[in-house]
C-alpha cells in the first residue's frame, strides 16, 4: 500500500516524493538574549526525510514545502515579551525566514498566555541537506511550549510545542 500511495503522489510522473512529519514535546526556556535550538524529536511518519539531533534531513534533492508551526507561551502575567523564530538549512540562516513574534502577558483572569505561530516555506534543497529552526527571547523568559493531556483542564490530548510537515512538491 506504501508503494501504492507514493506512486500516487508522484502524479505519474515517475517520481517518488518525499515527506516528513514531525514534532517535539519538549517545553524549551529561552534564557534571555540567548539563541536556542528547537528541539524536534518525534517522527510521525516519513518517506526521504528524516530527524537526528533535531535537523530534520532530505535524502534527496528537489523543491520542499516546509511548514512549522510553533506554540509559544508567556509566563508573565504582566509584561509581554518577544520570541524571534527562524530556520536554517545545512547551518546557514534562510534569508526571509525570520518571525518576530510579542507573546502577550497573562490573559483576563491572570491566566497562561499563549499564542502560536507558523513557518512556511518553499526551499529548493540538495540531497542531504538538512533544516532546522532556532528562537531568540528578546529580554525575557517566553518558552516553546508543550502540553500534557488534560493540563488545561479539560479532557483533551497533548499538544506539541511545534509541529513539522516538510514534502517534496517537485
Amino acid at each position: 500500500f506504501n508503494y501504492v500511495y507514493e506512486q500516487l503522489l508522484a502524479a505519474g510522473t515517475g517520481t517518488v516524493l518525499s515527506y516528513g512529519s514531525f514534532s517535539g514535546f519538549e517545553t524549551t526556556t529561552w534564557a534571555s538574549y540567548a539563541t536556542t535550538q528547537v528541539a524536534i524529536t518525534d517522527t510521525a511518519l516519513s518517506s526521504g526525510v528524516s530527524v537526528a539531533a533535531s535537523q530534520v534531513t532530505v535524502a534527496k534533492a528537489g523543491l520542499y514545502t516546509v511548514d512549522a508551526s510553533f506554540q509559544l507561551y508567556n509566563p508573565n502575567l504582566t509584561v509581554p515579551y518577544s520570541v524571534i523564530l527562524w530556520a536554517r538549512v545545512s547551518g546557514v540562516d534562510v534569508p526571509g525566514s525570520l518571525r518576530y513574534v510579542t507573546v502577550p502577558a497573562g490573559n483576563l483572569g491572570g491566566g497562561q498566555s499563549f499564542t502560536s505561530h507558523a513557518i512556511n516555506l518553499t526551499l529548493q534543497l540538495p540531497a542531504a541537506a538538512y533544516i532546522e529552526f532556532y528562537g531568540f527571547s528578546a529580554g525575557g523568559v517566553a518558552q516553546l511550549r508543550t502540553l500534557t493531556a488534560g493540563e488545561i483542564g479539560i479532557t483533551a490530548p497533548s499538544s506539541a510545542s511545534i509541529l513539522l510537515n516538510v514534502t517534496q512538491i517537485a
